[in-house]
């Protein structure tokens, strides 16, 4: 609960000062030692879910969480041939990956971070029709759906139970979640509890003749490209809080003594875009000689950038 710093011949280094603008030595801590009566409630209150130690330095090595995923996933395949000359063919994929999230059973440096859930799935089905109308001419229509949703959550609790905010460590800092944004003390610790949720889904239209000839192969088609993507996530809807020792000279002792650095506070992320694309193409392969091929085609495919569901903004 002290900072003292002294070189070997007894002299105080690293000196820390009560004021960011005044580092004379009338505004410096004496020996580098801060009275316990001066820290902060917030800080008192977190370092009750910091581990404690005896070690030279305080160095504190936290062990990785055991990981218990369940991963559910399958494949499905199906060919039927319609008549002769036309085959139907389905394909679909199914995953489903659940990672718990882990409390930090009230060490909040093993709670946060990396400790969110990973959860996850994915879908792709897609679904084909081969029609041979001529021997020598072919279509090829495909119609694909793909979906992948995922979101990482946090469960760090408090100590004494209940999630772990700002409120529950003795801060007025409002948060748009029920849990702690980030609190950053630099170089020595940080712990976040930001949950953040994915999800996007897209179609695809996708249809192509081919004719042989016997000299030319003639391909042309188009394809039509469907997307939709959500991002949410609360970052800086739960504030972020550094302690940087741009008061003290020393982050621990800003952390301390509740000498915050910056706050980094606002609505959170909140951005749902969709967009559609559309190519065409045509292209022949003609053969010259026996061991000669010449390949030709062209390919219209416009870059439209996404738009933000309701046309408020371009995404880029």
């Amino acid at each position: 609960s002290i900072c003292q710093d002294k070189d070997t011949d007894g002299n105080t280094v690293d000196q820390l000062y009560k004021s960011w603008n005044d580092h004379t030595p009338a505004n410096a801590y004496p020996g580098n030692i801060i009275d316990p009566t001066t820290f902060s409630p917030f800080a008192l209150n977190f370092e009750k879910g910091l581990p404690q130690t005896s070690a030279v330095g305080g160095l504190v090595n936290v062990l990785g969480i055991a990981e218990n995923p369940n991963v559910y996933e399958y494949t499905l395949r199906a060919d039927y041939n319609l008549k002769p000359t036309q085959t139907l063919s389905v394909r679909f994929f199914y995953d489903d990956f659940n990672r718990p999230t882990f409390s930090g059973a009230g060490n909040y440096l093993a709670g946060g971070g990396n400790a969110r859930s990973e959860l996850d799935k994915v879908i792709n089905a897609e679904v084909s029709h081969i029609w041979t109308i001529r021997p020598n001419l072919v279509n090829d229509l495909r119609i694909g759906f793909g979906q992948n949703n995922s979101a990482a959550l946090t469960g760090i609790t408090a100590v004494g139970g209940g999630p772990l905010n700002f409120q529950s460590l003795g801060s007025k800092l409002n948060e748009l979640s029920n849990f702690i944004g980030q609190v950053n003390v630099d170089n020595k610790f940080s712990v976040s509890g930001i949950p953040v949720v994915q999800g996007r889904h897209n179609w695809v239209l996708d249809d192509s003749v081919s004719l042989n000839t016997g000299r030319n192969t003639i391909v042309t088609g188009f394809t039509f490209f469907s997307q939709y993507g959500l991002e949410q996530a609360t970052w800086e809807g739960d504030p972020l809080v550094e302690f940087s020792g741009a008061v003290t000279g020393y982050s621990v002792s800003d952390f301390l003594l509740g000498l915050v650095d910056n706050v980094q506070a606002s609505g959170g992320e909140y951005n749902r875009y969709t967009a559609n694309n559309y190519a065409a193409f045509g292209q022949d392969s003609i053969k010259l000689k026996p061991n000669l091929n010449i390949n030709v085609g062209v390919r219209w495919e416009p870059q439209i950038s996404p738009v933000s569901v309701g046309d408020r903004k371009s995404v880029v």
